[in-house]
């Protein structure tokens, strides 16, 4: 938990771009209007986010720092 609130104003910044993939690829697995569609999706972008903001903090500190507030 604290890993994740240390990047999470990063996880706001992409989110939505994440987002817009994770529903094209989840849409077709699990029927749109059941619950646990929502929560596949919420789980998995969260997860990605993260993924992304903590590969991002490894490769340059400096610029992450600079441009994403991680």
């Amino acid at each position: 938990m604290k890993a994740l609130g240390q990047v999470s104003y990063a996880i706001y910044l992409n989110h939505l771009l994440i987002l817009l993939f994770v529903n094209k690829m989840v849409k077709n697995v699990v029927n749109k209007d059941n619950l646990i569609y929502q929560i596949i999706i919420f789980l998995i972008t969260v997860l990605v986010s993260f993924f992304i903001c903590t590969l991002i903090k490894t490769i340059d500190k400096n610029r992450a720092r600079k441009y994403w507030g991680i």
